[in-house]
C-alpha cells in the first residue's frame, strides 16, 4: 500500500508565499532569490549588480526560509545562537541554533539519557561530538585514523558508544576520547566503495545500520546489515538488505510492538515499513522475500526523507534534505501533520532530547552552504505538548578489559 504524503497546512501571508518560491526553487536560484528576499529595499538597490549576500556585512546579513527570520548577531561568533523563529502555519514551534559548531557533514545525533548529553559526529570532518546543553560543554573525539563515523549509539555498560565507521562497527570510549576494539566489519565479497550510514540499536539491543554508496549520485544501490553474535562476542555483521531492495539506508525507528520497522530509502524519496524479526531487523517470508507493510510517499520538491525518529504518539518525525524542514507524518494514513522549517537548507537527523525528551535536535550539514549561518550546527526545536517515544535504546555489547 503507498500513501501519499500530504499537507495540512498553507502559507497564508506574503512573506510565507515569496519565501515558498525560495524553497521551491533549484539550487543555482536559491542564493539570489535568498538575497533578494531578505535585504532592505535600499540594500537591494546599492548591491544590485553583485546579487550575493556575501557583499553584505556578516553581522547584518539575514537569511529568510519561509517565514524564519535569522539575524547574525553583533558578538564575535558565539557557539550558541539565539533566532527569531516562528512555525510554519503560525503555530507555536520555537527553533533555536543551539550549537553552531559549524559540521561539514552534521549527523546521527543521540541523546545519552544517564549523561543528559547529546552525542552526534560529523562524518566529512571524521569527529565524534557529544555536547551538555546546559553547561555547553563539547567534548571532540577524532576518527581520522580509522575513518568516516556515520551513526553511533550508546553501550548498555554505559561510558562506550558503538560506532559505526567506514564499513566496521568500533567500541568508542568517551571517558578516555578515544576509538578502541573494531566489533566487526562488513564480511569482505559484501564490501563496496560505500560507507555505513544511519542506524540505530533496536529495542532488544541490536544494531542495525545501512550503507551509502559513493555513487549513489548515479544510482548505485545500498545494503543493510545486522550485528549478530553474543553479547561478548565474537560479533559479525549479517546482511539482511541486499543491493535489490535497497538504494540509501537511512533513518530507522521501531513500533512500540516491535513487530515492525519505518526505514527511510532516500535515493526513493520513500518511507517503508517492514516486518521484522526478533532481532528488530527487516525478516523475510517463507518466499524469501521482504514483508514490506506500508509505504510513505514524499513529493521530490519537498526534500529528501533523510534521519527519522518518532514522539511518544509513534508519529514519525523526518529530516527532509535540502528542504530546510523536519516533517511529522501519520504512520496510518502517511499524512503530513506537521512541518517545522529550519533556517538552513541541509536538514539531516532529528532526535528527542532533554530532561523531559522535549525537545528535537537537528543536525545539520555544511556542504556547499559556507556563506548560510548556522549551517551544520545543532538546530533545537521545542513545540508545546511534543515530546520523545523514550531515550535511545542501547547496544547489547559487552565491554571487555
Amino acid at each position: 500500500m503507498c500513501l501519499a504524503a500530504s499537507s495540512m497546512e498553507s502559507p497564508g501571508d506574503i512573506d510565507l508565499m515569496l519565501a515558498t518560491l525560495l524553497y521551491r526553487a533549484p539550487l543555482h536560484l536559491k542564493d539570489i532569490l535568498r538575497f533578494n528576499l531578505v535585504c532592505s529595499s535600499e540594500e537591494r538597490h546599492r548591491t544590485h549588480s553583485s546579487a550575493s549576500t556575501s557583499k553584505i556585512p556578516s553581522a547584518q546579513r539575514q537569511s529568510l526560509v519561509r517565514g524564519y527570520s535569522l539575524r547574525a548577531p553583533k558578538t564575535s561568533q558565539p557557539r550558541c545562537r539565539q533566532m527569531a523563529c516562528h512555525a510554519y502555519g503560525g503555530r507555536d514551534a520555537t527553533v533555536e541554533l543551539a550549537l553552531d559548531i559549524s559540521a561539514v557533514l552534521g549527523e546521527g545525533p543521540t541523546w545519552l539519557d544517564e549523561q543528559k548529553r547529546l552525542a552526534f559526529v560529523d562524518i566529512e570532518g571524521k569527529r565524534i561530538h557529544i555536547w551538555d546543553p546546559v553547561s555547553d560543554e563539547l567534548d571532540t573525539i577524532s576518527t581520522e585514523a580509522v575513518g568516516r563515523p556515520s551513526t553511533l549509539t550508546p553501550s548498555r555498560e554505559g561510558n562506550f558508544l558503538v560506532v559505526a565507521i567506514e564499513q566496521s562497527v568500533y567500541l568508542v570510549d568517551i571517558q578516555k576520547k578515544k576509538v578502541g576494539e573494531k566489533l566487526a566489519e562488513v564480511p569482505y565479497e559484501l564490501q563496496r566503495p560505500c560507507r555505513f550510514n544511519d542506524g540505530k540499536a533496536s529495542p532488544v539491543g541490536t544494531l542495525v545500520v545501512g550503507t551509502m554508496h559513493d555513487k549513489w549520485v548515479e544510482g548505485e544501490p545500498a545494503q543493510m546489515f545486522k550485528l549478530g553474535g553474543k553479547p561478548m562476542g565474537p560479533h559479525s555483521l549479517e546482511q539482511v538488505m541486499t543491493e535489490d531492495e535497497l538504494m540509501m539506508g537511512n533513518g530507522l525507528v521501531w513500533t512500540e510492538d516491535m513487530k515492525s520497522m519505518w526505514h527511510c530509502d532516500t535515493t526513493t524519496n520513500c518511507i517503508n515499513e517492514w516486518r521484522c524479526d526478533r532481532d528488530g531487523a527487516p525478516a523475510r517470508g517463507e518466499d524469501g522475500k521482504l514483508d514490506r507493510l506500508n509505504q510513505i510517499c514524499i513529493p521530490k520538491e519537498e526534500g529528501s526523507p533523510d534521519g527519522m525518529t518518532n514522539d511518544a504518539e509513534g508519529n514519525l518525525w523526518v529530516a527532509l534534505f535540502g528542504g530546510s524542514a523536519i516533517a511529522c507524518y501519520s504512520p496510518q494514513t502517511g499524512e503530513q501533520l506537521r512541518k517545522v522549517h529550519i533556517p538552513v537548507e541541509k536538514v539531516t537527523c532529528p532526535i528527542f532530547g532533554g530532561a523531559e525528551l522535549d525537545t528535537i535536535y537537528v543536525t545539520t550539514a555544511k556542504i556547499g552552504l559556507d556563506d548560510i549561518p548556522g549551517a551544520g550546527g545543532i538546530f533545537a526545536v521545542k513545540i508545546p505538548g511534543i515530546k520523545g517515544k523514550c531515550p535511545a535504546y542501547t547496544a547489547n555489547v559487552a565491554i571487555r578489559d
